[in-house]
């Protein structure tokens, strides 16, 4: 299929790569709606790092886009920046994202997300590879962020921001801004204060479009609400999480409970949790926060291998997060 450059609307959908269900889901929700929807794949889901849970290479997210055939669905590398990988054991950070950032653009980018958040040095950074970028794609579509998830973009490093997007205009088309929504213990804890990002925004008068970065168990009168300001919106952890909890919920009647207990244990001892969840939290909250960083473990997929005999497990996934993206974002 002939590339396709993206151009961003204000319909478009951004969603996490979380699970491989998720991505299919994406796919037929795009087409059945005539919808843009962007893929966006974390450092710690795809990339040449070892532990990346999806995907370990960015190639096989471009060829499984590929056989979608779907003009409306595009690629894109979320929370690109040292931020992103603070957590990784890799000596020398710049070299591991400037190695991963060239094979995302050979192999069909759309979008980056430059997550500036914690990077002291960030206007470095960033004026060091986007030469190489703008190189390789000169028709990439760029989105800017400065501040951590779950707070809340101030008015300076508004202004920040809108100067440097106005320095790369033809390439940077989105801000983050963050609204203060978190997510946390498997919800959404934030408050939105709608009336002063309203404020905000028209003081600043900027023509851009704004991505809330936090927009997991939100309903649809949130997005309606800040749709009217310019915004779009990333989703994902949400959909691992209703698929962990599916999963779960099957699992446990087939399999025997020593089996089970192993499979929780194993799985709450890396404690990939804590990225979501306070310690207290019961245990199976905790899993249902972090299972599916274990889809490609053995654990795993011998217990759904299990579970394919039964039910159609894949199906039902994607016709749950279908459903989903239906329920918040078709008005």
């Amino acid at each position: 299929m002939k590339k396709n450059n993206y151009t961003p609307s204000i319909d478009d959908i951004f969603i996490s790569t979380v699970s491989r269900n998720t991505i299919e889901a994406a796919n037929k929700f795009s087409k059945k709606h005539k919808r843009n929807v962007v893929l966006i794949a974390s450092l710690n889901q795809i990339s040449t790092y070892e532990k990346s849970y999806l995907y370990n290479s960015f190639d096989e997210l471009n060829k499984k886009k590929i056989s979608f055939n779907n003009k409306n669905l595009f690629i894109g590398r979320d929370h690109f920046g040292i931020n992103s990988i603070k957590n990784f054991k890799i000596l020398n950070k710049n070299k591991f994202l400037t190695k991963n950032i060239k094979i995302d653009l050979l192999n069909n980018l759309d979008f980056i997300h430059f997550d500036m958040a914690n990077d002291i040095n960030y206007m470095k950074s960033f004026n060091k590879i986007i030469p190489l970028i703008l190189k390789l794609n000169k028709k990439i579509i760029i989105e800017i962020g400065l501040d951590l998830d779950g707070s809340r973009t101030s008015n300076s490093t508004f202004i920040k921001l809108k100067d440097l997007q106005l320095k790369y205009s033809a390439n940077i088309k989105f801000i983050t801004f963050q609204t203060g929504t978190k997510l946390f213990n498997n919800s959404n804890k934030g408050k939105v204060d709608y009336k002063n990002i309203r404020n905000n925004l028209l003081a600043n008068d900027i023509k851009i479009y704004f991505k809330e970065h936090n927009s997991d168990f939100k309903n649809k009168n949130h997005f309606i609400k800040l749709k009217k300001y310019n915004f779009t919106f990333n989703i994902g952890p949400e959909f691992a999480y209703y698929e962990n909890k599916h999963f779960m919920n099957k699992i446990k009647k087939i399999v025997k409970k020593e089996n089970l207990n192993k499979f929780y244990s194993y799985v709450l001892s890396k404690k990939l949790w804590k990225k979501w969840c306070l310690t207290k939290l019961s245990n199976n909250d905790k899993l249902l926060s972090s299972l599916h960083y274990f889809y490609n473990d053995t654990y795993y997929l011998d217990l759904k291998e299990q579970l394919d005999e039964k039910i159609e497990f894949d199906k039902e996934v994607i016709n749950q997060d279908i459903k989903l993206l239906e329920n918040k974002f078709i008005f």
